[in-house]
């Protein structure tokens, strides 16, 4: 999968606004958080009412904007999605999704019960 991209700056303060027009008809962004070069989001299909988690990578340049996108069931490898991201996620019986949701969880400081549990009633 490749990059997308505009050729115009889109500034750090404007990436979640850039990314609901990007994904604007199918899928709601409920929720974004953008982490140095990485943006975590809740994001809602609008078809089915299933919010999944999705990793945005960015490249915001002088000139033009890139970003590549991947759902949480596609397995990517970055894990700095908040809690509050990933409480908003729907139920899962994916194992790749499962797997990033867990990993997510790991890198936080505190865990907080209630996406524990979360992720138990998935795993369980």
């Amino acid at each position: 999968m490749g990059w997308t991209g505009q050729n115009r700056k889109v500034e750090r303060k404007e990436v979640t606004e850039f990314l609901r027009g990007e994904f604007a008809g199918r899928h709601e962004i409920l929720d974004c958080v953008v982490r140095n070069n990485e943006a975590y989001l809740a994001v809602k299909n609008t078809e089915t009412g299933i919010t999944s988690g999705w990793v945005v990578l960015l490249k915001l340049k002088r000139n033009e904007t890139l970003y590549k996108d991947m759902n949480e069931d596609m397995g990517p490898m970055y894990f700095n999605c908040p809690k509050r991201i990933i409480k908003k996620l729907s139920p899962t019986d994916n194992p790749t999704s499962i797997a990033w949701r867990f990993g997510c969880i790991n890198k936080q400081p505190r865990l907080d019960h209630s996406v524990y549990d979360h992720v138990k009633s998935v795993l369980c």
